[in-house]
């Protein structure tokens, strides 16, 4: 039987009722409380199961054994199964979104660009419209509320775009919608050194780092932003969570640029500077990524022991966020390391 589960109009309706009624705060509270948690423990157990599943299809996929038990068929079916849990994550990362929304706007939004850039980090343009939808229906029918703008949404809902041509590598495209937003927003928005001023700098450096932009350039602008980050508001939790996720890329940036100019050990100190940031935004594609980087500068830098670790951590994380794709860099990675230390 199908174990996907979707809470139905009834519960729908059961917590709009909860979160509008006056009294009862512990129970209203219980309520929110065990919904969140409902979703929060089936996207870990789903997680898990990918993840078990990954290593599972690994250990046998090209064993000659393998191969002769399973028909054609057989094959198949293993990999539908992958696919069937890979679906049954993403309807439950929506219906997360949607329900901490209603609980917490300001949790809600945070916890959608989580999700949000693991779309775009596994290319699933899908799962990133589905997100946008709930995000946008709450916003239509609940804005402005506390801690909660429509200047935020709005702010997302231009840069998004840009990190959608990124995920694609249409870096022409990018720039060009980094323009559009620069003359189309308000002062307001994007005054220098604003949070949405400072998010289109990152993609800019981005697009310079991948069309050979000059490396003095770039550096100069990286440290521009974290000069600047430290001058963006700090008093709500979506403050915070702007502030690490612009260091955290401009320290990754400055680590990639390092990596690319042959300067290995300034690229891991970079790199490690990262993925903590990464971790506590519960940002695990981008602390996959970091990772894997991490683990290639080292190799080059001929740490191969701490290499090899880093890479099996970053395999593992992209184990249990299920893409397929990523999983293959990693092991790509792996085995790159593994030549260069002359023991493949």
């Amino acid at each position: 039987a199908d174990d996907l589960v979707f809470f139905q109009d009834e519960m729908y309706s059961l917590m709009e009722e909860m979160r509008h009624s006056g009294g009862m705060e512990t129970q209203k509270e219980k309520v929110n409380k065990d919904i969140l948690d409902f979703y929060k423990w089936k996207i870990q157990k789903t997680r898990e199961k990918i993840q078990k599943r990954e290593m599972e299809l690994d250990a046998t996929r090209h064993t000659p054994e393998q191969l002769h038990r399973l028909s054609p068929v057989g094959v198949v079916r293993e990999e539908e199964s992958l696919s069937k849990a890979r679906a049954h994550l993403r309807a439950y990362q929506v219906e997360h979104v949607y329900y901490t929304l209603r609980v917490n706007p300001s949790d809600g939004f945070r916890l959608f660009l989580e999700y949000a850039e693991e779309a775009f980090q596994s290319r699933e343009e899908n799962l990133w419209l589905l997100l946008q939808d709930e995000l946008l229906r709450y916003a239509y029918k609940s804005l402005p509320v506390e801690g909660l703008t429509w200047e935020d949404i709005e702010a997302y809902m231009g840069t998004r775009w840009v990190r959608s041509k990124l995920a694609s590598d249409k870096f022409d495209d990018a720039k060009e919608r980094i323009e559009i937003i620069r003359k189309a927003f308000g002062q307001n928005l994007l005054n220098p050194g604003s949070y949405l001023d400072l998010e289109l700098k990152i993609w800019d450096t981005w697009i310079r780092v991948y069309q050979g932009g000059d490396p003095k350039d770039v550096r100069s602008l990286l440290n521009d932003i974290l000069r600047d980050v430290e001058n963006l508001p700090s008093k709500t939790g979506l403050d915070q969570w702007r502030r690490s996720f612009l260091k955290a890329y401009a320290w990754y940036w400055h680590g990639y640029l390092s990596r690319s100019q042959g300067e290995f050990k300034d690229a891991v100190q970079w790199y490690l500077k990262s993925v903590p940031l990464w971790r506590e935004l519960n940002m695990e594609v981008q602390a996959a990524t970091t990772l894997n980087d991490l683990s290639w500068a080292e190799a080059e830098a001929g740490a191969f022991n701490v290499a090899i670790s880093h890479c099996k951590d970053g395999l593992e994380l992209r184990r249990k966020l299920g893409d397929p794709y990523l999983v293959a860099l990693s092991l790509n990675t792996m085995g790159l390391i593994e030549i260069r230390s002359g023991k493949p």
